[in-house]
């Protein structure tokens, strides 16, 4: 979705997603790397868990 919306909305995505209780880093990690983007998105996790 990052090339339809940009990459600003990809990571607040990314970040609305990690912030809920119910959050699964392991299956958003197997659904990216099934879909070809889990490069861009590990980089965006590694990123918000790093701040």
């Amino acid at each position: 979705m990052r090339n339809k919306l940009g990459e600003p909305v990809a990571h607040v995505a990314l970040r609305r997603y990690l912030a809920r209780h119910d959050a699964r880093v392991a299956d958003l990690f197997a659904y990216a790397k099934a879909l070809d983007v889990l490069g861009p998105v590990r980089a965006v996790v590694d990123f918000l868990a790093a701040s």
